[in-house]
């Protein structure tokens, strides 16, 4: 966080310059703070005849060049961290 930056896209390395993985792409909101990594899955999916516990599964891809382990060093070092995942479900008769 730091006003006098613009907000707006930063490369940032959570995992330590020149340490473990490339940095990665992400969106600062530099009044509030907060750091933003996204991913291909913002958008809403349809899912059809899915009626069972389990029937469907989604992997989210992590743009900006985010591995795991850099998403992970970005969490150990940030104040709180939240992740929203909205499910929907709509019945027709």
């Amino acid at each position: 966080m730091d006003p006098a930056l613009s907000t707006g896209d930063y490369y940032v390395d959570p995992d330590g310059a020149n340490i473990g993985d490339d940095p990665i792409s992400v969106y600062c909101e530099m009044k509030t703070g907060a750091t933003l990594v996204s991913h291909d899955s913002e958008a809403t999916t349809d899912v059809r005849n899915c009626n069972a516990a389990g029937c469907y599964s989604r992997s989210i891809n992590y743009a900006g060049g985010a591995t795991m382990r850099q998403l992970a060093a970005l969490v150990d070092i940030s104040a709180s961290c939240r992740q929203s995942i909205r499910v929907s479900f709509f019945f027709f008769f």
